[in-house]
């Protein structure tokens, strides 16, 4: 199928995209990589009347690699993204009208498909804290097929002291809610302490109560809650495992 007619507008730098934005309103998209804009056009999901080309904006490096920027600001309740920008308590950098702010990754995602970011704004940078050496972490999902959007996810990064007990920990998890989530319960019980077998259940456990998960072609509300609980298991198993080799390395 083919999109419904737009404008093509290429700017040539940050200033004349926001132009764009300030001029056009709710009449334009920002197109960075494509990936999920196009296919929603084709089907006629999105109706943009202009279609704002920001990828000659972006170095080579970003374009080549696709656009971690475009992926978080489509905040797709079922991303990969999102978790772990909440594991690693990234913040995101926008430029508008008004200047510069930076949004806390836990106060990005507001809704599904929708984030904190104005209509007039950009997200232009996103910053990553320098993780600890004795740091480690693993992104865990399960999916229908290899590259399909999860039924559930965990991110979970974390750093270990030198008694071996839990130092930092971060945990992000989609396929809960119509936003990805901050596992800040999980984080607590963890942080401060040993992390053992029963410990590690207790935490999917936790993960299951602090989650609504939405019924849709994926699975049920329940089945999600059973994922969820399970892949996060798998995921703070596995970052221990890694940060305990860093440790006595």
């Amino acid at each position: 199928m083919y999109p419904a007619a737009f404008e093509y507008l290429a700017p040539k730098g940050i200033d004349e995209a926001l132009a764009f934005l300030r001029q056009y309103g709710d009449d334009a998209k920002l197109l960075a990589g494509g990936q999920s804009l196009v296919p929603m056009m084709k089907l006629r999901v999105a109706r943009p009347k202009y279609l704002i080309d920001i990828h000659r904006i972006g170095d080579a490096q970003v374009r080549n690699r696709g656009t971690l920027g475009g992926g978080l600001v489509e905040a797709d309740p079922c991303g990969d993204y999102g978790p772990v920008a909440l594991a690693l308590n990234a913040q995101m950098k926008c430029v508008g009208p008004r200047g510069e702010r930076v949004i806390p990754a836990v106060e990005f995602f507001t809704f599904a498909y929708t984030t904190a970011i104005e209509p007039d704004e950009i997200l232009t940078e996103i910053a990553f804290p320098a993780p600890a050496s004795t740091s480690a972490g693993v992104y865990v999902k399960l999916e229908r097929v290899a590259g399909d959007f999860a039924i559930a996810s965990a991110a979970v990064q974390l750093s270990l002291d030198k008694n071996g007990a839990c130092d930092e920990i971060g945990i992000g998890v989609a396929g809960g809610a119509t936003v990805p989530q901050k596992g800040s319960k999980v984080e607590a019980l963890l942080r401060g302490q040993k992390i053992t077998a029963a410990l590690i259940d207790q935490a999917g456990r936790l993960i299951q109560e602090d989650t609504e998960p939405i019924e849709d072609m994926r699975g049920s509300a329940s089945y999600k809650k059973k994922v969820l609980g399970a892949v996060l298991r798998r995921g703070i198993a596995e970052s221990l495992r890694r940060a305990e080799s860093n440790r006595s390395s």
